[in-house]
């Protein structure tokens, strides 16, 4: 399943082949979405397994989504084997699919995995469908950026309704690499990994980091404070280097940096 499951923001630095990687939520957002788990031919066979939180509390539902995210991401070695998780519901936290190619051999491990998390099944429903809004096909297959991409799904306003943008704090140290940000921006990139979040592009330019969102754009607070519990649950050390979010960035830097290919830079 590895070739098939990629950052998107990368297919397009790679000359698009296939893979996968982007806040979905059963509100879905009527722009198209995104797809988070890519199908080259029409004729693959899928096993796409629907999974609906009947926990009550919220809080509860938070709690237990995150950690089986957590435990998931482990048994399935980083997203690589068994299935992949897509169309994460982060707003209410009662949604998510489970997706791989061929037949649903992964269901036992899954049930394992759920049972787990919520207690029994009575607590959540597993539902074989014939499809998600966030699988498909690549249908800016012939865009030459990320840029380009991401506008062929969404607009040119989406560039600046779904971006955020922080600065990072200097820091004192020899390590070029963190002086640079190279830590805030790892550490960002494997929360997008690990907890499959809505996030289609994270750039690092000139120690100012771009996070650009699938969905979920009128909730950019929202979505930076989770990403920031996150982090802090992941032990983050790059976290005090993170500036107050600007949630209506100038885009000039990045769309430079990143509407080109970067044989082409």
């Amino acid at each position: 399943m590895r070739s098939r499951l990629i950052n998107l923001s990368k297919v397009i630095l790679f000359g698009l082949t296939a893979a996968l990687t982007v806040f979905a939520c059963a509100k879905v957002d009527a722009s198209p979405q995104i797809p988070e788990f890519i199908v080259e031919h029409p004729t693959t066979a899928l096993c796409i397994m629907r999974v609906t939180i009947e926990i009550d509390d919220q809080t509860k539902r938070r709690t237990a989504v995150i950690n089986f995210l957590d435990q998931a991401y482990l048994a399935t070695g980083h997203w690589e084997n068994l299935f992949v998780v897509v169309g994460v519901d982060y707003e209410d936290f009662r949604q998510f699919y489970a997706v791989s190619h061929g037949e649903c051999s992964f269901e036992h491990t899954l049930m394992t995995l759920l049972d787990a998390q919520f207690g029994s099944p009575s607590h959540y429903t597993l539902k074989r469908v014939q499809e998600s809004p966030f699988v498909g096909p690549l249908r800016a297959a012939n865009a030459v950026s990320i840029v380009e991409t991401y506008v062929a799904y969404k607009s040119e306003a989406a560039l600046s309704e779904c971006m955020i943008s922080i600065a990072l704090k200097p820091v004192t140290t020899s390590d070029t690499k963190v002086r640079l940000g190279f830590d805030a921006y790892n550490d960002l990139e494997r929360l997008k990994q690990k907890y499959r979040l809505p996030i289609f592009d994270i750039a690092l330019i000139n120690k100012r980091i771009y996070i650009l969102l699938t969905r979920n754009c009128g909730e950019r607070d929202r979505v930076y404070a989770l990403m920031l519990d996150l982090l802090r649950r992941e032990g983050a050390k790059s976290i005090p280097r993170l500036s107050a979010p600007v949630f209506e960035p100038d885009l000039g830097e990045y769309k430079f940096s990143r509407a080109y290919p970067p044989t082409e830079r």
